[in-house]
């Protein structure tokens, strides 16, 4: 009578499992793993060489950018995003945001419909902006609800890319190219 060796391979914790077995694990896992979009062929599903709002909202929603937004997963409420708005416009972590930090990233919030000078959020005339002073206006204005599209007062996940779209298009050609991409990227800590 013949006997055969099986071969065994280890895994993590010294568990030892025969080939067979170890190559079928291999296969599931790497089959149900999420899609990772870290490449813009990845979010650039229709192979246009430009991301249309879907592809670019699809993407956003599946790397799970709105977890860094939200604490629920689900919505955002207006304060909450004010506050995260603010912590991502100062960008050297000073707890101000100043006019050039200001004047370069608050009209595209807006998506382009905002045309206040910064001495008209600055109260106190320090040539910076307090977060109490960004709340305060950013209250007063109408910077939540250019974002909330059903007008629920919150948020919610697909709102946000949806938005973080229009930021992305630098351009304005309704589309995002692997260019204006890499700039949302880097310049976004979202």
């Amino acid at each position: 009578m013949q006997t055969h060796k099986i071969q065994k391979y280890s895994l993590k914790g010294n568990l030892q499992l025969p080939a067979f077995t170890a190559m079928v694990a291999l296969i599931f896992f790497s089959c149900s793993a999420p899609k990772t979009y870290t490449s813009f062929a990845d979010w650039d599903t229709s192979q246009d060489r430009t991301l249309n709002r879907s592809e670019f909202v699809n993407a956003y929603i599946n790397q799970n950018y709105f977890d860094r937004w939200s604490q629920n997963g689900y919505s955002l409420s207006y304060s909450s995003f004010f506050e995260k708005v603010f912590d991502l416009l100062d960008k050297d972590h000073d707890g101000l945001i100043g006019i050039i930090e200001f004047n370069s990233q608050i009209k595209s919030f807006y998506f382009g419909l905002f045309s206040e000078n910064v001495s008209t959020w600055d109260d106190d005339v320090s040539a910076s902006i307090s977060k109490g002073e960004f709340i305060q206006h950013a209250s007063r204005t109408n910077l939540a609800s250019v974002w909330d599209t059903n007008t629920d007062k919150n948020i919610s996940e697909s709102e946000m890319a949806g938005g973080m779209f229009y930021i992305g298009d630098v351009n304005g050609d309704s589309a995002v190219d692997e260019i204006e991409l890499d700039l949302w990227k880097r310049n976004r800590s979202i």
